[in-house]
This record gives C-alpha cells, structure tokens and sequence, in this order.
C-alpha cells in the first residue's frame, strides 16, 4: 500500500508508521491548529484513491480523489481514536469497514 498524511502546515510523510499517525492526530487538540491557514490533517491511500481529512471539530471528511465531480461525505462527533481507526483502516486498504460508516454527503 502506498499511502501518506499531510498536515496543516504542508508536511507530508510517507507511508507514517501507527504512532506518527496518533501523534499528527494529536496535533489537533494543539491551539496552534486554530490559527493555521489549513486546520485538517490528510490521510491519502494513493492504491485505492481514498482520502480522509480530520478537523479538531470532530468532523471527519471522506472523498474518494478518483471520482472528481463527486463531493467528500462527512461524519460529526470523531473522537481521536476513532479518527485513529479511521485512518488505520484507510491505510490498510479497509474501504469496506470505511464505507460501512454513517457518512452523509456534503450539500454545499
């Protein structure tokens, strides 16, 4: 599986390891991420086109980069760690425990 995480600020690791994800997790809950230009940290799983953003709010936003036209469903209410599972899972290639979620599309 090729996959990596961008943060807030642009940062890109390749392939990170479980505790570099729990760590960019973790940086949510920094006061910092509040006055960056970008607030969400990105998990790409380049294999199956799959992305999931993270915001310190809770929301967590899925899109798949393959289907342009299409747009990110959300879900409300993430904790960290099942951001963290989020993340595993895509990370992994698990699309269908992904999918399996109650996302909601994006009406706006």
């Amino acid at each position: 599986m090729l996959y990596h995480s961008t943060d807030n600020v642009g940062i890109t690791i390749i392939n990170p390891t479980k505790s570099q994800m729990r760590a960019l997790i973790g940086r949510l809950d920094e006061p910092e991420i509040n006055i960056s230009e970008y607030q969400d940290i990105i998990l790409t799983n380049h294999t199956c086109g799959w992305s999931i953003s993270l915001f310190p709010s809770g929301i967590a936003a899925l899109e798949n980069l393959e289907e342009e036209d299409k747009k990110p469903s959300t879900i409300s209410g993430v904790t960290r760690n099942e951001a963290f599972k989020m993340w595993h899972e895509l990370s992994i290639g698990a699309t269908d425990a992904i999918l399996a979620r109650d996302w909601k599309i994006q009406n706006n």
